[in-house]
């Protein structure tokens, strides 16, 4: 899914340069931190999701979900070619689950 994900980003950003730039950098009420980014933008279900993706507690999916959105936003506005893209998708996913809150 993080992988999907994030190819997704990158080929959308990639062909619609001007709508990716427009939605992630729209002014957004009330957000603070990437904590109420996180709980505005999102829903359970994905959270849900990796909990039963990984076998990992409700919390570290939810650090995992926004790592991941994080990284998929970071690498989509450098427009790293889409062959590389999965590379370090794959990466990013071992790197941030090998740094999960216990």
């Amino acid at each position: 899914m993080f992988e999907s994900m994030g190819i997704c980003h990158a080929l959308f950003a990639k062909e619609n340069p001007h709508l990716y730039r427009l939605y992630l950098l729209r002014k957004r009420e009330n957000i603070t931190s990437f904590k109420d980014l996180y709980d505005k933008e999102t829903t359970k279900n994905v959270a849900d999701f990796i909990v039963k993706e990984n076998n990992i507690s409700i919390d570290q999916a939810k650090q995992l979900h926004q790592q991941r959105m994080i990284f998929n936003i970071g690498i989509s506005f450098v427009l790293t070619p889409i062959d590389e893209v999965t590379t370090l998708l794959q990466n990013a996913h071992k790197a941030f689950k090998n740094t999960l809150s216990m």
